[in-house]
């Protein structure tokens, strides 16, 4: 029931976290020259890290809501297939805004977010092994009289 509880918090809100990014990388495509600025890179280069921040989001939210369905659902395939790929798209998203941050634009505190990013991977990785949540046992059916 922990690891359940546990799972289901934690996809839920890698989840809600991911979309909010997914919104916020949505509006940068639209008008990459803010970002662009604050960062200190071309609004070209821009639009290149956000497709690719993107696409990595993406894959983290769709399969954090195929973890947290398996968890609600008591569907331990579900669970270790929506965390062991969360959690490859958290490894990504973690390295490329590490590497971006010392090669690219030398903003350091995206070093630190690509590091969270790389912890949560391990928590996914850690509910793709365990394949919590289990089903519940199935309950003996009463013999016909």
């Amino acid at each position: 029931m922990k690891n359940r509880a546990l799972a289901i918090g934690l996809f839920a809100l890698l989840a809600l976290a991911e979309i909010g990014d997914l919104a916020g990388l949505i509006v940068t495509l639209g008008d990459p020259a803010p970002a662009a600025a604050q960062l200190g890179i071309s609004p070209r280069a821009e639009t290149i890290r956000a497709i690719i921040l993107l696409a990595f989001a993406l894959i983290i939210a769709l399969n954090s809501a195929i973890a947290l369905l398996g968890a609600l659902l008591r569907h331990a395939l579900m669970v270790q297939f929506g965390a062991l790929m969360a959690g490859v798209g958290l490894v990504l998203y973690g390295l490329y805004q590490i590497g971006s941050a010392l090669f690219q634009h030398g903003q350091l505190l995206y070093a630190g977010v690509g590091a969270i990013y790389l912890g949560l991977a391990a928590l996914a990785f850690r509910f793709a092994r365990s394949g919590a949540p289990r089903a519940a046992p199935a309950q003996p059916k009463p013999e016909a009289g």
